[in-house]
């Protein structure tokens, strides 16, 4: 192949060399292949098993993925917020001697301001979860 790429390069740098033009079937057939009619078709393979693998997916992800973050959310929010609750309604109907019923009463404040925090930790892990896997989100609204 190479001799005639050669050979047809010396003839189109001759000055006086007759060139030869394509015919309509030909242009057309180097238009829709891509190849001249000089060099034949190109030389292709293929790697891995892309023919024989099923790329085609049946779209209950779209669905798992997002119930399954919306779970985690909810848990997010459930696990400490039943914890403190109940620590809080302990210390507010707390029943006993007067020195541990005056204990409970001064941790009011305190089971109070951890419901707080960990209502805005709870916020930011979730505002991270929810840019994190529905931000991309025009495949998560289609289901």
């Amino acid at each position: 192949m190479e001799d005639q790429v050669t050979s047809s390069r010396a003839q189109a740098e001759q000055p006086g060399a007759k060139t030869i033009s394509a015919t309509p079937q030909e242009e057309s057939r180097v238009a829709a292949t891509g190849t001249s009619p000089d060099t034949g078709p190109e030389h292709r393979q293929a790697y891995g098993t892309a023919k024989t693998e099923n790329l085609r997916d049946s779209g209950l992800w779209r669905v798992l993925l997002p119930g399954f973050i919306i779970i985690c959310c909810l848990i997010v929010i459930a696990v400490p917020m039943v914890i403190l609750i109940a620590l809080l309604y302990g210390a507010i109907t707390s029943t006993g001697s007067a020195d541990v019923v005056a204990t409970h009463h001064q941790l009011i404040w305190l089971w109070v301001v951890m419901i707080i925090l960990s209502l805005g930790l709870a916020a930011l892990v979730i505002r991270y979860y929810i840019a994190t896997f529905f931000s991309e989100a025009g495949s998560y609204s289609r289901a």
